[in-house]
Protein backbone atom coordinates (compact mmCIF):
# COMPACT_ATOMS: atom_id res chain seq x y z
CA UNK A 1 0.00 0.00 0.00
CA UNK A 2 2.00 10.67 1.88
CA UNK A 3 -0.19 23.90 7.26
CA UNK A 4 -2.02 25.64 7.57
CA UNK A 5 -5.10 25.23 6.03
CA UNK A 6 -9.00 24.68 6.50
CA UNK A 7 -10.66 21.13 6.61
CA UNK A 8 -14.38 21.20 7.00
CA UNK A 9 -16.68 20.06 9.94
CA UNK A 10 -17.15 17.13 7.64
CA UNK A 11 -13.94 15.95 6.79
CA UNK A 12 -13.22 16.44 10.70
CA UNK A 13 -15.65 13.90 11.16
CA UNK A 14 -14.73 11.46 8.49
CA UNK A 15 -10.72 11.71 10.06
CA UNK A 16 -12.17 10.65 13.56
CA UNK A 17 -13.96 7.13 11.99
CA UNK A 18 -17.58 9.08 12.48
CA UNK A 19 -19.36 8.74 8.42
CA UNK A 20 -22.28 7.69 7.12
CA UNK A 21 -22.38 3.66 7.13
CA UNK A 22 -23.58 3.83 3.47
CA UNK A 23 -20.00 5.36 2.32
CA UNK A 24 -16.10 4.00 1.73
CA UNK A 25 -14.95 7.05 -0.46
CA UNK A 26 -12.14 6.40 -0.68
CA UNK A 27 -8.84 4.33 -0.08
CA UNK A 28 -8.33 2.55 3.37
CA UNK A 29 -12.13 5.23 3.71
CA UNK A 30 -11.23 8.20 4.84
CA UNK A 31 -8.65 11.20 4.57
CA UNK A 32 -6.29 9.63 7.86
CA UNK A 33 -6.84 6.22 5.96
CA UNK A 34 -7.66 4.73 9.72
CA UNK A 35 -9.32 1.63 7.34
CA UNK A 36 -12.39 1.97 9.97
CA UNK A 37 -16.06 2.34 9.74
CA UNK A 38 -18.99 1.71 12.48
CA UNK A 39 -22.15 -0.45 11.99
CA UNK A 40 -23.35 -1.80 8.41
CA UNK A 41 -26.37 -4.53 7.50
CA UNK A 42 -27.12 -5.96 3.95
CA UNK A 43 -26.26 -8.82 1.07
CA UNK A 44 -24.14 -10.10 -2.16
CA UNK A 45 -22.37 -11.62 -5.64
CA UNK A 46 -19.21 -11.69 -8.23
CA UNK A 47 -18.56 -9.63 -11.13
CA UNK A 48 -15.70 -10.92 -13.90
CA UNK A 49 -13.31 -8.58 -15.45
CA UNK A 50 -10.82 -9.68 -17.91
CA UNK A 51 -7.40 -8.73 -16.40
CA UNK A 52 -6.17 -8.57 -12.50
CA UNK A 53 -7.61 -6.34 -9.74
CA UNK A 54 -5.11 -4.50 -7.46
CA UNK A 55 -7.17 -1.47 -7.17
CA UNK A 56 -9.66 -0.88 -3.69
CA UNK A 57 -12.65 -0.15 -4.27
CA UNK A 58 -14.60 2.35 -2.93
CA UNK A 59 -18.54 2.86 -2.14
CA UNK A 60 -21.29 5.36 -2.22
CA UNK A 61 -24.99 5.91 -2.77
CA UNK A 62 -25.62 2.07 -3.78
CA UNK A 63 -22.36 2.22 -6.04
CA UNK A 64 -19.28 0.46 -6.06
CA UNK A 65 -16.51 2.02 -8.18
CA UNK A 66 -12.64 0.17 -8.85
CA UNK A 67 -10.08 -0.16 -11.73
CA UNK A 68 -8.62 -3.32 -13.31
CA UNK A 69 -5.79 -3.92 -15.66
CA UNK A 70 -7.86 -4.48 -18.34
CA UNK A 71 -7.45 -0.43 -18.64
CA UNK A 72 -10.80 -0.06 -17.18
CA UNK A 73 -12.21 2.33 -14.48
CA UNK A 74 -15.72 0.12 -13.09
CA UNK A 75 -18.92 1.49 -11.89
CA UNK A 76 -21.33 -1.21 -10.47
CA UNK A 77 -24.22 -1.64 -8.62
CA UNK A 78 -23.30 -2.39 -4.75
CA UNK A 79 -26.34 -4.65 -4.67
CA UNK A 80 -26.61 -6.64 -7.71
CA UNK A 81 -22.97 -6.10 -9.05
CA UNK A 82 -24.64 -4.95 -12.73
CA UNK A 83 -22.73 -2.76 -14.53
CA UNK A 84 -23.53 0.56 -14.63
CA UNK A 85 -20.76 1.65 -16.97
CA UNK A 86 -16.94 1.31 -17.57
CA UNK A 87 -14.18 3.82 -18.48
CA UNK A 88 -11.43 3.11 -20.80
CA UNK A 89 -8.10 4.16 -19.96
CA UNK A 90 -4.74 4.58 -22.14
CA UNK A 91 -2.96 1.61 -19.43
CA UNK A 92 -3.63 -0.47 -16.56
CA UNK A 93 -5.15 0.77 -13.63
CA UNK A 94 -3.55 0.12 -10.03
CA UNK A 95 -4.85 3.24 -8.31
CA UNK A 96 -7.77 2.88 -5.91
CA UNK A 97 -10.37 5.87 -6.50
CA UNK A 98 -11.95 8.64 -4.50
CA UNK A 99 -15.23 10.24 -4.09
CA UNK A 100 -16.04 13.79 -4.08
CA UNK A 101 -18.51 16.21 -6.15
CA UNK A 102 -20.01 14.03 -7.56
CA UNK A 103 -16.83 12.60 -9.29
CA UNK A 104 -14.40 9.65 -9.22
CA UNK A 105 -10.65 10.60 -9.15
CA UNK A 106 -8.35 7.50 -10.10
CA UNK A 107 -4.59 7.53 -12.12
CA UNK A 108 -3.63 4.85 -14.27
CA UNK A 109 -0.65 3.71 -15.61
CA UNK A 110 -1.00 5.72 -18.68
CA UNK A 111 0.54 8.51 -16.16
CA UNK A 112 -3.05 10.51 -16.12
CA UNK A 113 -5.48 11.20 -13.33
CA UNK A 114 -8.93 11.00 -14.34
CA UNK A 115 -12.21 13.21 -12.85
CA UNK A 116 -15.06 10.71 -14.31
CA UNK A 117 -18.83 11.67 -13.20
CA UNK A 118 -19.98 9.06 -10.94
CA UNK A 119 -23.44 8.86 -12.15
CA UNK A 120 -22.02 8.61 -16.11
CA UNK A 121 -18.53 7.38 -16.41
CA UNK A 122 -17.93 10.63 -18.70
CA UNK A 123 -14.78 11.87 -18.35
CA UNK A 124 -14.90 15.37 -16.84
CA UNK A 125 -11.36 16.69 -17.14
CA UNK A 126 -8.08 14.75 -17.27
CA UNK A 127 -4.54 15.97 -15.76
CA UNK A 128 -1.22 14.20 -17.37
CA UNK A 129 1.67 13.77 -14.54
CA UNK A 130 5.47 13.15 -16.22
CA UNK A 131 5.18 9.10 -15.33
CA UNK A 132 2.80 6.06 -14.54
CA UNK A 133 0.38 6.83 -11.02
CA UNK A 134 0.47 3.63 -8.65
CA UNK A 135 -0.69 6.09 -5.92
CA UNK A 136 -4.86 6.39 -4.73
CA UNK A 137 -5.78 10.13 -4.84
CA UNK A 138 -7.37 11.72 -1.47
CA UNK A 139 -9.85 14.45 -1.44
CA UNK A 140 -10.37 17.77 1.06
CA UNK A 141 -10.42 21.30 1.44
CA UNK A 142 -7.52 23.83 1.82
CA UNK A 143 -7.98 27.42 2.78
CA UNK A 144 -5.69 29.84 0.36
CA UNK A 145 -5.08 33.41 1.06
CA UNK A 146 -7.19 34.93 -1.68
CA UNK A 147 -5.43 38.13 -3.83
CA UNK A 148 -6.02 41.68 -2.17
CA UNK A 149 -7.87 43.28 -4.37
CA UNK A 150 -6.11 46.56 -6.02
CA UNK A 151 -7.62 49.91 -5.46
CA UNK A 152 -9.67 51.38 -8.65
CA UNK A 153 -8.34 54.10 -10.55
CA UNK A 154 -8.36 57.76 -8.50
CA UNK A 155 -8.62 56.30 -5.19
CA UNK A 156 -5.84 55.87 -2.67
CA UNK A 157 -4.02 52.84 -2.17
CA UNK A 158 -3.42 52.00 1.46
CA UNK A 159 -6.98 52.73 2.81
CA UNK A 160 -8.83 50.36 0.09
CA UNK A 161 -6.96 47.69 -0.49
CA UNK A 162 -9.47 44.72 0.99
CA UNK A 163 -7.48 42.81 3.77
CA UNK A 164 -6.75 39.27 2.71
CA UNK A 165 -8.93 36.34 3.48
CA UNK A 166 -8.79 32.33 3.64
CA UNK A 167 -11.03 30.92 0.71
CA UNK A 168 -11.46 27.65 0.98
CA UNK A 169 -11.00 25.18 -2.23
CA UNK A 170 -12.16 21.57 -2.64
CA UNK A 171 -9.03 19.98 -3.77
CA UNK A 172 -7.66 16.29 -4.97
CA UNK A 173 -4.20 15.25 -3.83
CA UNK A 174 -2.55 12.87 -5.95
CA UNK A 175 1.05 11.10 -6.08
CA UNK A 176 3.21 9.98 -9.02
CA UNK A 177 6.20 8.24 -9.81
CA UNK A 178 7.63 11.13 -11.32
CA UNK A 179 8.72 12.01 -7.68
CA UNK A 180 5.98 14.89 -7.69
CA UNK A 181 2.84 15.29 -5.33
CA UNK A 182 0.42 17.37 -7.26
CA UNK A 183 -2.46 20.22 -5.62
CA UNK A 184 -5.17 19.70 -8.04
CA UNK A 185 -8.93 21.93 -8.10
CA UNK A 186 -11.26 19.58 -7.66
CA UNK A 187 -13.89 20.82 -10.15
CA UNK A 188 -11.13 21.54 -13.00
CA UNK A 189 -8.15 19.40 -12.56
CA UNK A 190 -6.24 23.01 -12.72
CA UNK A 191 -2.52 23.02 -11.02
CA UNK A 192 -2.42 24.71 -7.76
CA UNK A 193 1.21 23.28 -6.78
CA UNK A 194 3.28 20.87 -7.11
CA UNK A 195 6.01 19.13 -4.45
CA UNK A 196 8.85 18.03 -5.40
CA UNK A 197 9.26 14.79 -3.23
CA UNK A 198 12.93 13.56 -4.81
CA UNK A 199 11.73 9.78 -4.83
CA UNK A 200 9.11 7.84 -6.69
CA UNK A 201 5.51 8.03 -4.73
CA UNK A 202 3.57 4.81 -4.54
CA UNK A 203 1.78 5.12 -1.50
CA UNK A 204 -1.51 7.54 -0.92
CA UNK A 205 -1.02 10.73 0.91
CA UNK A 206 -2.91 11.55 3.95
CA UNK A 207 -4.49 14.86 5.37
CA UNK A 208 -5.10 15.89 9.20
CA UNK A 209 -5.59 19.71 10.80
CA UNK A 210 -4.46 20.98 7.94
CA UNK A 211 -1.11 18.89 7.18
CA UNK A 212 -0.21 17.06 4.04
CA UNK A 213 1.95 13.60 5.00
CA UNK A 214 3.45 12.06 2.49
CA UNK A 215 5.67 8.80 2.44
CA UNK A 216 8.03 7.70 -0.36
CA UNK A 217 9.69 5.15 -2.32
CA UNK A 218 13.20 6.09 -1.18
CA UNK A 219 12.21 5.82 2.61
CA UNK A 220 11.07 9.47 2.78
CA UNK A 221 7.89 10.96 5.18
CA UNK A 222 6.99 14.54 4.86
CA UNK A 223 5.49 16.90 6.00
CA UNK A 224 3.31 19.21 3.85
CA UNK A 225 1.71 22.83 4.57
CA UNK A 226 -1.30 22.31 2.12
CA UNK A 227 -2.01 26.16 0.95
CA UNK A 228 1.87 26.67 0.25
CA UNK A 229 2.87 22.82 -0.80
CA UNK A 230 6.24 23.75 1.32
CA UNK A 231 7.88 20.86 3.12
CA UNK A 232 7.29 21.30 7.37
CA UNK A 233 9.35 18.89 7.87
CA UNK A 234 11.28 15.77 6.68
CA UNK A 235 11.80 11.76 8.23
CA UNK A 236 14.94 9.76 6.48
CA UNK A 237 15.41 7.86 9.61
CA UNK A 238 13.15 5.01 9.04
CA UNK A 239 14.84 1.80 8.45
CA UNK A 240 14.66 0.14 5.12
CA UNK A 241 14.68 2.59 1.61
CA UNK A 242 11.44 2.35 0.74
CA UNK A 243 7.75 2.99 2.05
CA UNK A 244 4.71 1.91 0.24
CA UNK A 245 2.23 1.95 3.32
CA UNK A 246 0.53 4.60 3.56
CA UNK A 247 0.85 6.96 6.06
CA UNK A 248 -2.48 7.08 8.77
CA UNK A 249 -3.14 9.95 11.01
CA UNK A 250 -5.35 9.81 14.33
CA UNK A 251 -4.67 12.05 17.41
CA UNK A 252 -1.55 14.02 16.68
CA UNK A 253 -0.14 10.44 15.59
CA UNK A 254 1.45 9.09 12.11
CA UNK A 255 1.35 5.58 12.15
CA UNK A 256 3.29 3.93 8.96
CA UNK A 257 5.15 0.57 7.73
CA UNK A 258 8.56 0.28 6.14
CA UNK A 259 10.26 -2.20 4.09
CA UNK A 260 13.17 -2.31 7.24
CA UNK A 261 10.13 -4.90 8.69
CA UNK A 262 9.12 -2.09 11.19
CA UNK A 263 5.56 -0.29 12.18
CA UNK A 264 6.24 3.27 13.39
CA UNK A 265 4.44 5.77 15.11
CA UNK A 266 5.74 9.02 14.63
CA UNK A 267 4.43 12.39 16.27
CA UNK A 268 2.80 14.24 13.97
CA UNK A 269 4.03 18.03 14.44
CA UNK A 270 7.86 16.92 13.95
CA UNK A 271 7.83 13.49 12.81
CA UNK A 272 9.97 12.32 15.62
CA UNK A 273 9.84 8.78 16.94
CA UNK A 274 7.30 7.58 19.24
CA UNK A 275 8.00 3.89 18.83
CA UNK A 276 8.68 1.21 16.41
CA UNK A 277 7.84 -2.73 16.41
CA UNK A 278 9.53 -5.23 14.79
CA UNK A 279 7.78 -8.05 12.18
CA UNK A 280 9.44 -11.36 12.51
CA UNK A 281 11.67 -10.33 9.53
CA UNK A 282 8.28 -9.50 7.54
CA UNK A 283 8.50 -5.91 5.61
CA UNK A 284 5.18 -3.72 5.65
CA UNK A 285 3.55 -2.30 2.44
CA UNK A 286 0.32 -2.88 4.05
CA UNK A 287 -1.53 0.17 5.31
CA UNK A 288 -2.28 -0.18 9.01
CA UNK A 289 -5.61 0.44 9.97
CA UNK A 290 -6.60 1.98 13.80
CA UNK A 291 -9.72 1.76 15.81
CA UNK A 292 -10.09 1.83 19.71
CA UNK A 293 -6.70 2.49 20.55
CA UNK A 294 -5.46 -0.42 18.37
CA UNK A 295 -3.21 -0.84 14.94
CA UNK A 296 -3.85 -3.64 12.40
CA UNK A 297 -1.58 -4.76 9.67
CA UNK A 298 -0.36 -7.56 7.34
CA UNK A 299 3.57 -8.64 6.81
CA UNK A 300 5.41 -10.31 4.17
CA UNK A 301 6.01 -12.95 6.93
CA UNK A 302 2.68 -13.97 6.60
CA UNK A 303 1.26 -12.44 9.84
CA UNK A 304 -1.83 -9.98 10.64
CA UNK A 305 -0.89 -7.95 13.47
CA UNK A 306 -2.23 -6.40 16.22
CA UNK A 307 -0.80 -3.66 18.40
CA UNK A 308 -1.55 -1.36 21.27
CA UNK A 309 -1.72 2.39 19.19
CA UNK A 310 0.20 3.67 22.02
CA UNK A 311 2.57 1.76 23.01
CA UNK A 312 3.55 -0.66 19.96
CA UNK A 313 2.79 -3.95 22.05
CA UNK A 314 1.72 -6.64 20.09
CA UNK A 315 -1.55 -7.66 21.26
CA UNK A 316 -2.11 -10.68 18.76
CA UNK A 317 -1.12 -12.36 15.73
CA UNK A 318 -2.37 -14.59 13.17
CA UNK A 319 -0.65 -16.70 10.60
CA UNK A 320 -1.60 -17.03 6.90
CA UNK A 321 -0.58 -19.70 4.58
CA UNK A 322 1.36 -16.72 3.03
CA UNK A 323 2.76 -13.29 2.58
CA UNK A 324 0.45 -10.66 3.11
CA UNK A 325 1.73 -7.65 -0.10
CA UNK A 326 -0.09 -4.61 -0.63
CA UNK A 327 -3.94 -5.72 0.88
CA UNK A 328 -4.61 -3.36 3.74
CA UNK A 329 -7.05 -4.10 6.28
CA UNK A 330 -11.07 -2.76 6.88
CA UNK A 331 -12.32 -3.27 10.82
CA UNK A 332 -16.11 -2.86 10.69
CA UNK A 333 -18.19 -3.75 14.12
CA UNK A 334 -15.12 -5.45 15.70
CA UNK A 335 -14.21 -7.54 12.70
CA UNK A 336 -10.87 -7.23 10.81
CA UNK A 337 -11.11 -8.35 7.01
CA UNK A 338 -7.90 -8.59 4.44
CA UNK A 339 -6.59 -10.17 2.33
CA UNK A 340 -3.41 -12.63 1.19
CA UNK A 341 -1.33 -13.55 -1.49
CA UNK A 342 -2.78 -17.33 -0.49
CA UNK A 343 -5.18 -16.37 -1.96
CA UNK A 344 -7.86 -15.82 0.99
CA UNK A 345 -9.78 -12.91 2.11
CA UNK A 346 -9.56 -13.45 6.21
CA UNK A 347 -11.87 -12.54 8.59
CA UNK A 348 -10.97 -12.34 12.28
CA UNK A 349 -12.12 -11.52 15.40
CA UNK A 350 -10.45 -7.66 16.05
CA UNK A 351 -10.49 -8.27 19.87
CA UNK A 352 -9.04 -11.87 19.68
CA UNK A 353 -7.21 -12.16 16.23
CA UNK A 354 -9.48 -16.02 16.09
CA UNK A 355 -10.29 -16.51 12.61
CA UNK A 356 -14.32 -16.09 12.15
CA UNK A 357 -13.71 -17.11 8.11
CA UNK A 358 -12.14 -17.35 5.42
CA UNK A 359 -12.69 -17.02 1.71
CA UNK A 360 -10.85 -18.41 -1.20
CA UNK A 361 -10.33 -17.13 -4.47
CA UNK A 362 -8.56 -17.87 -8.09
CA UNK A 363 -5.38 -16.12 -7.23
CA UNK A 364 -4.18 -13.56 -5.00
CA UNK A 365 -5.18 -10.81 -3.18
CA UNK A 366 -3.44 -7.49 -3.11
CA UNK A 367 -6.14 -4.42 -2.59
CA UNK A 368 -8.09 -3.39 0.53
CA UNK A 369 -11.41 -4.45 0.78
CA UNK A 370 -14.24 -2.03 1.59
CA UNK A 371 -17.16 -2.77 3.72
CA UNK A 372 -21.00 -1.30 3.79
CA UNK A 373 -24.25 -2.50 4.93
CA UNK A 374 -23.03 -5.99 5.67
CA UNK A 375 -20.90 -6.56 2.64
CA UNK A 376 -17.46 -6.45 2.06
CA UNK A 377 -16.12 -5.31 -1.81
CA UNK A 378 -12.72 -6.36 -3.06
CA UNK A 379 -10.78 -7.60 -6.04
CA UNK A 380 -8.52 -10.61 -6.76
CA UNK A 381 -5.41 -11.24 -9.38
CA UNK A 382 -8.03 -13.48 -10.51
CA UNK A 383 -10.03 -11.03 -12.37
CA UNK A 384 -13.24 -11.01 -10.79
CA UNK A 385 -14.65 -8.72 -7.93
CA UNK A 386 -16.23 -10.15 -5.10
CA UNK A 387 -19.19 -9.04 -2.55
CA UNK A 388 -19.48 -11.35 0.32
CA UNK A 389 -21.93 -11.62 3.20
CA UNK A 390 -19.63 -9.74 5.68
CA UNK A 391 -20.74 -12.15 8.50
CA UNK A 392 -20.40 -15.25 6.99
CA UNK A 393 -18.35 -14.77 4.17
CA UNK A 394 -20.86 -16.41 1.76
CA UNK A 395 -20.53 -15.61 -2.19
CA UNK A 396 -24.06 -15.69 -3.94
Amino acid sequence: MRKQFFISLLMLGIISGQVAAADWPMFHQNTGHTGYLEEPLGKVWSYPTTKEIVSSPVVKEGLVFFGAYDKRVYALDARTGEKKWDFVTGDKVKSSPALANDLVLIGGLDKKLYALNAKTGEKVWEFLTGKKIESSPVTGEISFLETPTAPAAGEAGTENKSAPKKVPVKVALIGSTDEKLYCLKIDTGEKIWEFKAKDEILSTPAISNGIIYLATGGGRIFAIDGASGKALWENRKLSGNFLESSPVVISGLIFIGSTGSRMYALKADTGEKVWEFATEGGYICSSPAIVDGRIFFGASDSKIYCLSASTGEKVWEYKTEKIIYASSPAVVNNVVYIGATDNRLYALDAKTGAKLWQFTCGKPINCAPAVVDDIVYFGSEDGIFYALNAKAGIKY
